[in-house]
């Protein structure tokens, strides 16, 4: 009888394990919306972007399958096989975020962006975009087929059509999947890089009626070895053996720049810092000095009265340098830290445009969502 029941016990514990194993009871879920509603590659929507300054991945589920790549169509890899680690797909020596669509979250952006607008009485011009992540832009084809994570491009075009008139807004995926083969984002961190965000911002001075800058006229710096939150959150060792380079570009009417940090101190600071002997991690903060809640770009060699207020999270510090050549002013906040709001700042600065920058991940999060809403009302 104890060997028939023993027997019994060993079934049963089989086939749980069995259950598990196969996945039950997982699977992604569409979100709550309907219609034009894009799907959720990932059940829960989103985790709630950066969080304290820090990426914080989006807990998604482990859809991703070994599987070789072809290498012909996006950035290349030294592995075939590819693993998912905490929210981040890794490929060979290239880290991936995951992103799931959430309706709520999509809302709660798109009402951000129409309270600014009517909190400015309609008297400024508000340019926005949302930058999507590597997953969609510049991973190889054949594995995006295979990778369950939330379409990009229905996230961005569904907040674009919400937004409607109450912005100007710049949708730029089809401009990063046409340079996919470059060196847009990180591949050892969530970020893009300076090339990336150059790209962007030649489609936001077309939108504005500016004559962008060629990207050769400015000088460039490089600060090797960097590793950065990819490796951060999985410790994998490929990303380790195969940092990133930073490449910037320094603006050439000034490089000068003032910011004040969440304990309120101001500091003289440049655009681009030197980074080349900071440690592995930090080396994205040659932008702008990196996440603070008040920045303050003066150009002299622009003279016309031009300004403008950015409205940013750790994306748009590498946009920034940029715009320094196309205006007198940039008044620059990190609506993460910032406690002030927007209605204050025209008061003083009466800023003509607005752009408001924030990836489609890390900038998306309930929380973060929430103190931008506080910053516009």
């Amino acid at each position: 009888m104890r060997k028939h029941r023993s027997i019994k016990c060993l079934l049963v514990v089989m086939l749980v394990l069995a259950m598990i194993l196969s996945g039950c009871g997982g699977g992604g879920k569409t979100s709550g919306g309907s219609g034009n509603t894009p799907k959720s590659g990932n059940s829960g929507g989103n985790s709630g972007g950066n969080s304290g300054g820090s990426f914080t991945p989006y807990a998604a589920e482990d859809a991703s399958k070994l599987v070789p790549l072809n290498g012909d169509d996006g950035i290349a890899v030294t592995d075939t096989k590819t693993k998912a680690s905490n929210g981040i797909l890794l490929a060979g020596d290239t880290g991936y975020e995951m992103y799931g669509f959430s309706e709520g979250i999509a809302n709660q952006y798109v009402d951000c962006v129409k309270k600014a607008n009517q909190a400015l009485g309609g008297t400024v011009n508000i340019y926005d975009m949302v930058i999507p992540t590597a997953m969609d832009t510049t991973m190889p084809d054949a594995l995006r087929k295979t990778v369950k994570s939330g379409d990009q491009r229905e996230a961005i075009d569904y907040i674009y059509k919400a937004i409607g008139n109450d912005a100007k807004c710049i949708n730029i995926m089809d401009t990063l999947r046409q340079h996919k083969k470059e060196y847009l984002y990180f591949r050892t961190d969530h970020h893009w890089t300076a090339l990336g965000a150059y790209y962007a911002y030649v489609e936001l001075c077309k939108a504005m009626g500016k004559e962008p800058h060629n990207i050769a006229d400015f000088e460039k710096v490089t600060f090797a070895g960097f590793v950065g939150s990819f490796y951060t959150h999985t410790k994998d060792q490929n990303l380790l053996n195969n940092p990133d380079t930073v490449e910037a570009y320094a603006p050439k009417g000034t490089n000068d720049m003032k910011f004040t940090d969440k304990d309120g101190k101001e500091t003289a600071w440049k655009i681009i810092k030197d980074v080349d002997n900071w440690a592995a991690g930090t080396k994205y903060n040659t932008f702008i000095g990196g996440d603070n809640p008040w920045s303050v770009i003066d150009n002299p060699k622009v003279t016309d009265g031009s300004s403008c207020l950015v409205i940013k999270e750790s994306f748009g510090n590498a946009m920034i340098p940029f715009l320094v050549d196309h205006y007198q002013h940039i008044y620059i906040v990190d609506y993460r830290y910032y406690t002030g709001s927007i209605k204050d700042l025209y008061s003083t600065y009466k800023f003509k445009d607005v752009i408001i920058l924030s990836a489609i991940s890390a900038g998306m999060g309930s929380n973060n969502l929430s103190k931008l809403d506080a910053f516009l009302k």
